[in-house]
């Protein structure tokens, strides 16, 4: 096992933050029906979309004044 070293930075990858199935799930929990009738390739650009827009809105806590 490595040891990470924290030094504040937020490193994030470039991958959805969740999959299709935990999208689904969600949404299916919630009677979401448009969400249902997406093709998998839109549901996929929702995905994406969704997780970009958290990394660029996230700021960490010891940085809010």
């Amino acid at each position: 096992m490595a040891l990470v070293v924290e030094d504040g930075v937020v490193k994030w990858s470039a991958d959805p933050l969740v999959t299709a199935e935990q999208a689904d799930a969600y949404a299916e929990a919630r009677g979401w029906s448009d969400w249902a009738a997406l093709a998998p390739t839109r549901k996929s650009a929702a995905i994406l979309d969704g997780s970009t827009y958290v990394r660029v809105s996230f700021v960490p806590p010891e940085s809010i004044t």
